[in-house]
């Protein structure tokens, strides 16, 4: 006798933003009101043949290839230029398809209903209706009529790269400040003890070291990079609020008074209370209602939770519909 037991469960994944596609309808800012919602995904060789597909088929969908995919190359950081696409065995071949949800009329009546098409190429591997766009967006900083907003990265990364520019040549300043350049006369001057780099040793000259060598004059940035870092670290502060720049509302605070205090910590805590309520508004409420949703229409059965300690059934079936939450970001 053998037992088999189906355990159902909802999966939630963070994809990459740069596998997503999305049609380009003008003033379109919900992914459920879009024409097509595709996502690119690397399926072998033996992962498509399970799906039922020949070997003809397979072979009629290309293979994995980043070169237009530049973003995608750019996440691979230093490994970009040593990844393989190639396969030792052919069934491990990367295929490169789309899992779209895109309305069509399938009827030809001139009314769409949504469906998920999962493709490679011009091979359709399978599609079927489906209730829902099982994806959910979100951002700190959203645009109008744009599906994807804009990221801490886009506010601080000007901020960055110019703090990046700064040490650097601080950096280079200092080494030249510790080992600046010398002119010597080759006539008088010992070259091999001039340029070993040992530190503090002897140079032997024929003659006044005054008239064989000569330290080259190099300016000192030093104080002026040191302000220009303070001065970009305020504008991140400015930008990102307290939840980049804690350390510092803490030094503030230690030295004022309780008045000023207050209004220090509200400063600096708008700023990241306003991307957290952002990101809440957005991402974490169209997961609560997808959720919600795909529980309510595919897990139309009695569940068991634990609420407030205790286990509780509820039925999903009985549930209704919601499109309208309100929801409160905490303090912290």
């Amino acid at each position: 006798v053998r037992r088999e037991t189906v355990i159902r469960s909802l999966v939630i994944e963070a994809k990459p933003a740069d596998v997503m596609l999305y049609s380009t309808e003008e003033g379109m800012g919900n992914l459920k009101d879009l024409r097509l919602v595709s996502e690119r995904k690397l399926l072998r060789d033996s992962e498509l043949k399970t799906l039922g597909l020949s070997d003809d088929q397979i072979g009629a969908i290309p293979r994995m290839d980043d070169d237009y995919w530049p973003s995608v190359r750019a996440r691979s950081g230093v490994y970009q230029d040593y990844t393989d696409h190639e396969s030792a065995q052919e069934a491990n071949t990367l295929r490169e398809c789309f899992d779209s949800y895109i309305k069509l009329d399938m009827q030809e009546n001139g009314t769409t209903e949504l469906w998920n098409v999962l493709h490679g190429g011009s091979v359709v591997i399978s599609k079927e209706p489906v209730s829902c766009v099982p994806y959910a967006t979100g951002s700190p900083v959203p645009l109008p009529h744009r599906v994807a907003g804009q990221g801490m990265y886009q506010l601080m990364g000007q901020v960055q790269e110019a703090k990046t520019e700064i040490l650097r040549n601080y950096v280079d300043n200092l080494n030249v400040m510790n080992s600046s350049r010398i002119a010597c006369d080759e006539a008088t001057t010992n070259i091999e003890d001039l340029t070993n780099g040992r530190i503090n040793g002897i140079i032997r000259t024929r003659g006044m070291p005054a008239n064989s060598i000569m330290q080259m004059p190099a300016a000192d940035v030093g104080g002026v990079a040191l302000q220009g870092l303070a001065s970009l670290d305020a504008v991140r502060s400015q930008r990102g609020g307290a939840a980049v720049e804690l350390s510092e509302a803490d030094r503030q605070i230690m030295s004022s008074s309780a008045t000023a205090a207050t209004g220090v910590l509200q400063q600096t805590e708008r700023m990241a209370g306003w991307y957290t309520q952002n990101m809440i508004d957005t991402l974490l409420c169209d997961t609560y209602k997808l959720i919600h949703k795909k529980l309510r229409l595919d897990y139309a059965q009695p569940l068991m939770g634990k609420l407030n300690g205790k286990w509780v059934e509820s039925n999903p079936a009985e549930w209704e519909e919601r499109e309208h939450l309100e929801l409160t970001a905490g303090p912290t």
